[in-house]
């Protein structure tokens, strides 16, 4: 009899220790599960991240192409001032001369050709930086990969650039 009760409770203690394990693979299977969840939202997640970091530099890549853009313009509506100044003063002199003594002309026509020489240098100086920028440009486009939406936006650039060159260079001859 003794045998008996030992042997039932072995079984019973088989049985419940069998159900104890069974639980605990359950609740071990169930927070795998969630931990798998959990892993797939984090790497959405992170993938949003990535693609969020790619926006905000492509971004930074167009504003400084606008910003190299601008500064481009800026140099070429200098040029543009000094022509303006350069004719300013073409016209100053002609009206000038109109009312002056032959002495004080040729005097003003020395001061005025000494005044363009000025001016033309200084359009000179604006034609270099000018220049200096674009090659300024040119490297920082080579020395970065361009996005293909751009391609068209850095063509426009150097159509720009080369239409300021031509308007400098004419204002220079004339």
């Amino acid at each position: 009899m003794l045998g008996t009760l030992l042997m039932l409770w072995l079984a019973i203690f088989a049985h419940e220790a069998d159900l104890f394990y069974t639980k605990s693979i359950v609740a071990l299977r169930d927070q795998l599960r969630h931990l798998e969840v959990a892993l797939e939202l984090v790497k959405k997640h992170a993938a949003a991240q990535k693609t969020e970091i790619l926006q905000l530099r492509l971004n930074n890549t167009q504003l400084r192409i606008a910003h190299e853009v601008m500064k481009k313009d800026v140099v070429a509506q200098q040029a543009q001032l000094v022509q303006l100044q350069l004719d300013n003063e073409q016209l100053k002199v002609l009206i000038s001369t109109m009312t002056l003594t032959e002495k004080d002309q040729e005097d003003y026509v020395r001061y005025t050709e000494q005044r363009i020489v000025n001016l033309r240098s200084q359009n000179v100086g604006l034609a270099n930086k000018l220049m200096a920028s674009r090659r300024q440009i040119f490297r920082s486009e080579q020395e970065r990969r361009v996005p293909k939406g751009l391609s068209q936006r850095i063509a426009d650039v150097k159509t720009l650039v080369n239409k300021n060159i031509n308007a400098i260079d004419g204002s220079t001859r004339a």
